[in-house]
């Protein structure tokens, strides 16, 4: 099909009477006829000259007799190819009905003259990567042509497997961006079209969307604690160790009312709590949980010290492959939520499984783990942890996550799992504090101390939690 162009022939007809406004671009090469303003009763011919280089040169392209009763001039022309050309007619009046318009000169490009700009060929975009990242599909494009608009490409979204597209947004010509979306892994696939103002058009195929990149945590963990100043235990300050590191802030006198801690020998380190005998006042994620689900101190403080046995609590979802959207994921979450505070947690982590196909997956992972955790479900957050798709596995359940596989004691698998929260995360503290738990846990109590060390600045339960680790 021929691509659409520019309504040419009304502002051709103008030529020689106005002055030419900014070139047309139009994507056929022959040009729709050219009616010079002339009147057949006092017009004796007109010429059409055409110049392909703004005015460096002329060359008269046609020239027509015109009669009293005979039709107006017409001119048709097609161009050799793309370019800019611009066309100029001079019109020869009857003795007497007027002055004769000049002819163009060579190097001179006259203000009346109409330019127009053929464009034959459609421009090219590309999709230069497009993964889940966060939730959210980041994607990266260029398109390029000689003749792009402000916005020139549009977005096309398909969570169905490429049954439907829907346009999302415009974009510029090239760039990043991110779009949040919904749907199930393999489902997701983004198709960019790029259009230029000649009306030619270009289109991706259908892409998927990639998986998330996961770099290596262990090599990012190693890289992020080489970073770290050396901890600073009381009793252990020297000239030396001031002078090779930055120093942590450290009380050097006890406060009004207390006593000073006697001085530990030479090489001693503080002796943290292990993992699963921190005090239920201290332990921050708890108290998160119970801050989100309302529930007693005394409850929560059971699950969490085993005095109280984890409920029971599914782990995978027998429910059919439909991806829930719209009105129906949202009721189904709202009766998830309804079930958490009636204290059925068994139906509504049934239906927090459900969800994880559906538009609201990653908010019912978050939810789902939370409640987890608050119960003291420590296998079934191990369990959830390792068969989570990766698009779901959100900062919330890789902290939650690698809680449960510590207490469940896969330390290593937690450490890999928690590393991967970006610094950049709203609980990047808290999972710097399970961070360090885990480096305790698999022997490396080294690096844990300098990642607690790291945080005891403040008076948040982050900071308060790592002081306890450290013992102090």
């Amino acid at each position: 099909m021929r691509p659409s162009f520019l309504p040419v022939p009304a502002l051709l007809a103008l030529i020689g009477a106005v002055a030419a406004a900014e070139p047309q671009i139009v994507a056929d090469p022959a040009l729709p006829p050219i009616i010079p303003q002339a009147d057949p009763a006092v017009v004796s011919a007109a010429s059409l000259f055409v110049s392909a280089d703004q005015g460096a040169t002329w060359t008269r392209a046609a020239e027509v007799a015109v009669t009293a009763t005979g039709p107006a001039p017409v001119f048709r022309w097609t161009a050799p190819g793309d370019g800019a050309y611009a066309f100029v007619t001079p019109l020869r009046f009857n003795p007497g009905a007027g002055t004769d318009q000049p002819e163009p000169v060579p190097g001179q490009l006259p203000a009346h003259a109409l330019q127009v700009i053929v464009d034959t060929t459609p421009p090219t975009v590309a999709i230069q990567d497009a993964r889940w990242q966060g939730g959210a599909i980041a994607l990266r494009w260029t398109a390029t042509d000689a003749h792009l608009s402000g916005e020139p490409v549009t977005l096309e979204l398909s969570t169905d497997g490429g049954r439907s597209f829907a346009v999302v947004r415009a974009l510029p010509a090239s760039g990043e961006t991110t779009v949040a979306a919904a749907a199930a892994p393999g489902q997701a696939l983004v198709r960019l079209t790029a259009r230029d103002r000649a009306g030619l058009v270009a289109v991706t195929p259908a892409t998927p969307v990639e998986a998330e990149v996961v770099r290596d945590p262990v090599a990012l963990l190693q890289k992020a604690v080489a970073s770290l100043p050396a901890p600073v235990v009381p009793g252990q300050e020297t000239t030396a160790a001031a002078a090779a590191a930055p120093v942590v802030a450290v009380a050097t006198s006890p406060a009004k009312g207390d006593t000073a801690a006697p001085a530990r020998p030479a090489g001693d380190e503080p002796a943290a709590a292990p993992i699963e005998t921190v005090g239920r006042d201290h332990n921050v994620e708890d108290r998160f949980a119970r801050a989100a689900y309302g529930r007693s101190d005394e409850t929560a403080g059971k699950a969490a010290q085993g005095d109280a046995p984890a409920p029971a609590l599914p782990s995978t979802s027998d429910a059919g492959d439909r991806f829930l959207t719209g009105e129906a994921a949202l009721a189904l979450l709202a009766e998830a939520r309804r079930a958490a505070s009636a204290g059925d947690a068994a139906g509504a982590v049934g239906r927090y499984l459900r969800l994880e196909a559906s538009e609201v997956a990653p908010l019912a992972v978050r939810e789902e783990f939370a409640l987890r955790r608050q119960l003291g479900d420590w296998d079934g957050l191990a369990a959830r942890s390792r068969a989570l798709p990766l698009h779901l596995q959100v900062d919330d359940a890789r902290i939650d996550g690698a809680m449960g596989l510590l207490r469940s004691g896969a330390a290593a698998e937690a450490l890999r799992t928690v590393a991967r929260v970006p610094k950049g995360s709203p609980r990047a503290r808290e999972a710097a504090l399970v961070l360090g738990d885990a480096l305790a846990a698999t022997g490396d109590r080294g690096k844990a101390v300098r990642l607690w060390s790291s945080l005891t600045d403040g008076d948040d339960a982050v900071a308060g939690e790592a002081r306890s680790r450290l013992g102090k």
